[in-house]
Parts: C-alpha cells; structure tokens; sequence
C-alpha cells in the first residue's frame, strides 16, 4: 500500500469513529440522576480542592506569590511564601510566613525617609490551642543609615524568642473553631440537600442535547444562608457575649441580617441542566436577575463553540442602580464585567474584563488575564497560576504557586521562656501610671525599688527651674 493510500484509509477511518461518536444521542436522565452526574463528576481543579478537604492526619501547604507592580513613577516587587504544618488529630498548626519587598526607589537621592528593600520572616504556632508567634529575622535597606541601625538593635532583642496572647477567649475560639460544627461542603455534597434548591424542572432540549430547565428554589437558598449566620453569631455568643444587653443586640443583628436577606429577589431566571452524556452535565445560566434593594444584577452565560470539544463559557454581568446618581449630569451608570473561561487539558484560562457605561458610553476600568494549571498525585496536589492586570496605566503581574502535601511524623515546636505580649507592651508604655488628670503618678512599691531617688531628682530640677523663673 503507498503513502497516499494509507493517508486515504486513515482519513477515512477517523472520520467514520468521529460521525459515529458524534450521532450518539445523549441519554436522558431523570432531574434526580442529573443533579447525581452534575454534582459527581471530577474536574483537575475541584480533584485538588477535594484533596486537600480530605487530607491525612498530618499535611504541609505552601503558597508562594510573586507580585510585580509598576506604574508611571515607581515599580516594586513583592515576594510572599508561606508554609503551613497542619496535624488534624490533634489541631496544632505551624505558619511560617516570609515576606520580602524590592523597589527601584533611589535611596541616595530620596528627601525623607525612603526604603530600598526589607525582608521579614515570621513564625506562628498554634499548640494546645494557645496562639504563639516568633520573629525569626527581620532588615531594611533604607537612605537613612543611623536611624535604621537604632531600630534593628532594638529589634534584635525580639528576635527567636516566643510571644504569645494569655487570652482564654481567644483559645476557646481556636478550640471550637476546630471542631467544624457546619460543613458547607458536605452539606452540599449530599444529593438530597442538592435537589431541594431546584424546582419547577421541564425536560427539554438545549444546545441539540436534552436538557432538564429549572427555576432556583430561592425560600430554601435563604433558609441555608440565615442559618450559617446563625450558627456563626451562636458561636461568638457563646464565647464573649454573656451580659442580657449583649445578647439583645446580637438577636436584633440577627434579625436584620434575616430581613435583609429576605428583601433580595431572584427574576427572570432561564437555567438549564445540558445533558452531554452519561457522565458529563453542563449546568448553562442563560440570564439571572439579582434585585438587590435599588440595585439591579443581571447574569447572563453563554456557550462558545468554536471548534469541536470547545467548552469556553462567556459571564456578563451587569449591575445598574434604579435611581439616578447623585451629582452626576447622567440617565444611565452600569459597570459590566465580561468573564470568559477557557478550560484545556491540564489547565484554565479566565479573562475579566469591567467596563464603566455612563449613558452606554464604555470605558475600561480593568482586564485581568488568570491562567490556572492543576496536578494532583497519590500523595501531592498542586495549583499554579499567573494572571496580569491592567487598571488605568497600572499594571501587576501576580505568579502563585500552591502545593499541599501528605507528611507524617512532623514534631511541633514546644516554646519554653515564653513571653505573654500584653504585659510586654505594659512595661514599654511606661512604669508609671495616669491619674483622672492624665498625670503620671508612682505606686509605692514603684517608689521603693528605687524610684524615690528620681523622684527626688525631679523634685529638684523642678524647684531650680522655679527659682531662675522667679529671678
């Protein structure tokens, strides 16, 4: 057989598997089995998110981000990494944060106080439920040499030595956090939780797939959001409000908030469930009004395809206020953002672009490019982006890496010599303390150990400065 021919069959061949798998009809599902598919199916991106809900016993997160800024004067660059040691079973937690800023400031030449770089490198722990927190290194590069050499030898005392806050309040808070009483994502993880947010379903057809349409059950998505509210303002309660007017209050704020809720309406909604096939459900938002008091948020999402196997969605949101604003000669103000998402084999691309409409004039206030890379392992799951921004001849360029990782046999610090932070600041503010007139007076311990002497010597400057004074 020659080249040509070969070319020929094959051609053929792909052809025929590509019209064959291309007439295959989507089933169609029940809504129920839908939602099931919907809610089941695994992206790159939500397998990393599940990877580190579920996570072993012990696990280390670190998140590097690297920000580039300049605009029509100065320019800088911001590095920021930080690393976090997690045990679940027992709830310590170790951070250590590392932040570091270059400028292309000129020093030498600079009025005033000026910085050309400074680095500084914290640690946190969480032990027991207590809060500890360590300054492992800290220097700056500033015009000012003698200043900046004052301050580092005081700062140097601080240096590998463990503060921390003798607060019971705030270990409680540590304590109950923990323990997780609500779990939006499990709760969202069962089926039955999921389909009480859906009603009215029609079985139709979208896109030449089948496709169930549905309205938004928005008395049961109230009811979810008042009550994780609520059980967060039980649990604020519960640790620092114990007086009757505190709790009072508290109900009244809890009942705005309800109120507010209640008052937001959901319009005009045209959503669909798009069957592709028994494993794939595209959920499609044609157009969503938010009517938020005088503000009016419209959605709307739309399906690109340009190409086979093309899965890019447009977002276009719009918000616009019912009355005319105030001080301005104008009809009509609406800010639109425009997001599209571009989803490839191992990665995602979002572009946002939001535009100012006075009286349908457009202008660009910001457009961001994000591109997101997702990998996960048996053991490591990882997410890496870069997004650039542009925003009125400001412009940033963001770099992030994260990685979470499954450790074991990780052994926490257990700080020794620690001191409590407040009594710290106590001592530095000053030995003495104010009376109604804001006047420093002395205690009589203060006046014993010592300070009876430099009572004196003031004493006596004071009547000096009183005699020449007088003369």
């Amino acid at each position: 057989m020659n080249l040509k021919k070969f070319w020929v069959l094959s051609t053929s061949i792909l052809g025929v598997i590509l019209f064959v798998w291309c007439s295959q009809k989507a089933p169609e599902l029940s809504f129920e089995e839908t939602v099931k598919v919907y809610s089941e199916q695994q992206s790159l991106l939500k397998e990393v998110f599940s990877f580190v809900e579920k996570s072993d016993s012990q696990m280390r997160n670190t998140l590097g981000v690297t920000t580039k800024y300049s605009a029509e004067e100065t320019s800088w660059k911001l590095d920021v990494k930080t690393v976090v040691t997690n045990d679940n079973e027992s709830k310590d937690s170790k951070a250590e944060i590392s932040i570091a800023l270059d400028t292309d400031t000129d020093i030498e030449n600079k009025e005033g106080f000026a910085v050309k770089s400074a680095k500084i490198d914290i640690d946190t722990l969480i032990k027991d439920f207590n809060l500890y927190f360590k300054l492992v290194d800290l220097s700056v590069e500033a015009n000012e040499k003698e200043y900046v050499g004052t301050m580092m030898a005081l700062i140097d005392w601080f240096k590998d030595r463990w503060f921390t806050l003798n607060n019971p309040e705030l270990s409680e808070l540590l304590k109950t956090s923990s323990e997780q009483q609500f779990n939006i994502t499990e709760y969202l993880d069962k089926q039955e939780n999921q389909e009480k947010f859906f009603k009215n379903q029609e079985l139709t057809t979208y896109d030449g797939n089948p496709a169930w349409k549905f309205d938004f059950n928005t008395d049961e998505i109230k009811t979810l959001i008042k009550e994780v509210y609520s059980l967060e303002q039980q649990d604020t309660a519960a640790l620092y409000w114990e007086d009757e007017e505190s709790l009072a209050k508290q109900a009244e704020s809890l009942e705005a908030f309800n109120t507010m809720v209640d008052e937001i309406e959901l319009n005009n909604v045209k959503a669909y469930f798009v069957i592709r096939s028994a494993e794939k459900v595209d959920l499609i938002i044609e157009n969503a009004d938010i009517q938020m008091w005088e503000t009016l948020i419209n959605i709307a999402e739309t399906i690109n395809k340009k190409w086979f196997g093309d899965d890019s969605l447009t977002y276009i949101v719009t918000i616009s206020q019912n009355t005319k604003v105030e001080g301005l000669n104008v009809d009509d103000v609406k800010i639109k953002a425009t997001i599209n998402l571009i989803p490839k084999m191992l990665s995602y691309g979002i572009e946002l672009i939001v535009e100012s409409l006075i009286n349908e004039e457009s202008d660009e206030i910001l457009n961001l490019k994000w591109d997101i890379t997702a990998s996960t392992s048996s053991n490591q799951a990882g997410l890496k982006t870069d997004f650039k921004v542009n925003a009125n001849n400001i412009s940033a360029d963001v770099e992030a890496e994260f990685i979470s990782e499954k450790i074991k046999d990780y052994v926490f610090d257990n700080p020794t010599d620690v001191l409590d932070i407040e009594d710290l600041i106590d001592g530095l503010i000053g030995w003495g303390s104010y009376d109604e007139n804001n006047e420093i007076s002395l205690t009589e311990n203060e006046i014993e150990t010592g300070d009876q002497e430099n009572l004196n010597e003031t004493n006596e400057g004071e009547n000096e400065k009183t005699e020449n004074d007088e003369e």
